[in-house]
């Protein structure tokens, strides 16, 4: 019987070594990170029609946290009215940007990822027909999907299914082996 009790313990503690694993392994719970932006960071553009930012990350909306993107005035610290963001994909918050005069702009953004943690995060951007080097927001934020998360799983849970296994084999090994000695 004891051997049994120190089985258990061991099935219990590798189950519990693993799920700390599990759940601090890169990725699988892993706070969103900034990606990319439309418009970029110090990005001139030559027209505006919305603020679309991308995470490597699923976001989340409640009712705490709805996501928010404002659009200050560097120079004035002035607030610019600004549509509510929305989520056009899991892992991109938008809002629409309508009527911006040329000058440069700070954006701030604050959005609640899948694992609960609030990003937050500002870059500035500069709107100016008239330049030579402007680009539009025609583009679409590239979006790293949770594609990367998944592959993260897979290698946490590898080394836990291997223990597990060498456990549930040891087990089975000490019953035979105890009920042998028992038979003698």
């Amino acid at each position: 019987m004891p051997a049994r009790s120190a089985i258990k313990r061991s099935i219990i503690t590798t189950m519990c070594l693993g799920f700390a694993h599990f759940a601090s392994a890169d990725g699988v719970l892993a706070h969103a990170d900034y990606v990319g932006s439309c418009p970029g960071v110090d990005e001139v553009m030559s027209s505006i029609d919305r603020i679309e930012i991308g995470l490597n990350g699923p976001l989340v909306q409640t009712a705490e946290h709805p996501p928010l993107i404002s659009l200050v005035d560097p120079g004035t610290g002035v607030h610019l009215p600004l549509e509510p963001a929305v989520f056009p994909s899991p892992s991109v918050i938008q809002t629409d940007v309508d009527g911006l005069a040329p000058g440069s702009y700070r954006v701030h953004y604050e959005v609640l990822s899948f694992d609960g943690d609030l990003n937050v995060g500002d870059f500035r951007f500069t709107l100016d027909p008239a330049s030579a080097s402007a680009t539009d927001c025609a583009r679409a934020v590239v979006e790293e999907p949770e594609a990367n998360s998944s592959g993260s799983i897979l290698i946490a849970l590898a080394p836990l299914t291997v223990v597990t296994a060498g456990l549930l084999a040891f087990s089975i090994w000490a019953r035979k082996r105890s009920s042998e000695h028992r038979d003698d």
